[in-house]
C-alpha cells in the first residue's frame, strides 16, 4: 500500500512538472485583436481565420475568454466584436417552455378518465 502512495506522488509531481503548451502567447493576442478591427467577426470566423493563415489552432471559447479579460482590464477590444457580447442564455430556471407556458392547460387530475 505505501508503494502506491510514493507512485501516486511520484506521477502527479511530473503531471505538474511536464512543460504546457501555451496558445495564447502575445503574438497570437495581437493577431486576434488585428483580425477582429480588420474585420469585425465573431470569435467562430477568427478562429477559421487564424487556422488559414496562420495555421494556429484555438477554440472560439479561448478567444471569447480573451475578449472578457481584455474588458475587465478597461480596454476596448470588444466594441469590434459583431456582437459585443457572447449571445448566451441561461438555460436552466426558466419557465418559457415548461408547462405554464400551455394554453388551456388542463392539470393531469382533472382530465376525464377514460
Amino acid at each position: 500500500m505505501r508503494e502506491d502512495k510514493q507512485a501516486h506522488k511520484l506521477a502527479n509531481k511530473r503531471y505538474q512538472e511536464k512543460p504546457k503548451s501555451v496558445k495564447m502567447t502575445d503574438e497570437v493576442k495581437q493577431l486576434i485583436k488585428r483580425e477582429l478591427e480588420a474585420h469585425r467577426g465573431s470569435p467562430e470566423q477568427i478562429v477559421g481565420r487564424l487556422k488559414l493563415k496562420y495555421q494556429i489552432s484555438l477554440h472560439p471559447e479561448t478567444i471569447y475568454r480573451y475578449i472578457r479579460q481584455d474588458k475587465k482590464d478597461d480596454r476596448e477590444i470588444f466594441l469590434n466584436l459583431k456582437r459585443k457580447s457572447k449571445p448566451y442564455r441561461k438555460r436552466y430556471g426558466s419557465t418559457t417552455n415548461s408547462s405554464h407556458g400551455i394554453p388551456n392547460r388542463v392539470d393531469i387530475d382533472k382530465r376525464p378518465k377514460l
